[in-house]
């Protein structure tokens, strides 16, 4: 069986197939035309749900943007500070401990206990 000279449904180019059941010209041929399938089907069985994802996506990154969360307040807080997220946490909290520290000496004093 010799080879045939067929025509790319994808590029239009015309190339010779050493089999019958080559259709592309090369694999990236194939690669596109393997996407453009998958495609199809999935239109056919979800019509109009194509595309919805990232859609979704993009709205839950609008949310978030508006309803900030604490997490990613500190973290911009240490940035600004110029220190990393780690060092600015753990600056806060020691200083927390200070501020509890002198108030529980400032209840033992009014209680009457020595400091």
């Amino acid at each position: 069986m010799g080879k045939s000279k067929v025509i790319c449904p994808i590029c239009n180019k015309e190339f010779e197939r050493a089999t019958a059941k080559k259709k592309y010209c090369g694999p990236e041929c194939q690669r596109l035309a393997n996407i453009k399938h998958t495609r199809e089907k999935q239109k056919m069985r979800n019509p109009g749900k194509i595309g919805r994802p990232v859609k979704k996506m993009e709205k839950a990154v609008k949310r978030m943007s508006r309803h900030e969360s604490e997490l990613v307040k500190v973290a911009r807080e240490a940035k600004q500070a110029g220190m990393t997220y780690g060092k600015y946490v753990g600056l806060m909290w020691q200083q927390e401990q200070k501020k509890e520290r002198k108030k529980n000496e400032q209840r033992d004093v009014k209680q009457g206990k020595r400091a």
